[in-house]
């Protein structure tokens, strides 16, 4: 890296359309009415942030948590992989653990409330 040129590995949502389109339970549990995020920022990292915190913290209830939390763990784990692998450089291990990640939100999603 030079002294004035970073160079970075970074994961990013390129539409956040798609976002809300494959996983519409919990892009609504992550991005209520309320949230103060602008919608061009609400990608997969936020999702999973937003979601983890919901569950975690039995935001909307207990229930609707205790229904979510058994698919948390490979969401978490992925999304640490993901971020691991980016922080070290590795792009191939970063695009497998983003595909895992998207598994594991397929998977979350299941349990997600349907409005």
């Amino acid at each position: 890296m030079g002294q004035v040129l970073q160079i970075r590995v970074i994961a990013q949502t390129y539409r956040v359309e798609d976002v809300e389109t494959r996983w519409p339970g919990l892009f609504a549990l992550a991005f209520g009415p309320t949230s103060p995020l602008p919608y061009d920022q609400r990608g997969v990292l936020p999702l999973v942030e937003n979601v983890r915190q919901v569950i975690e913290f039995a935001t909307l209830g207990k229930e609707l948590s205790e229904k979510l939390a058994p698919a948390l763990p490979p969401v978490v784990a992925a999304q640490q992989r993901l971020e691991t692998a980016l922080a070290d450089w590795k792009p191939g291990e970063a695009n497998k653990a983003s595909i895992d990640l998207e598994e594991a939100l397929d998977a979350l999603e299941k349990f997600a409330p349907k409005e």
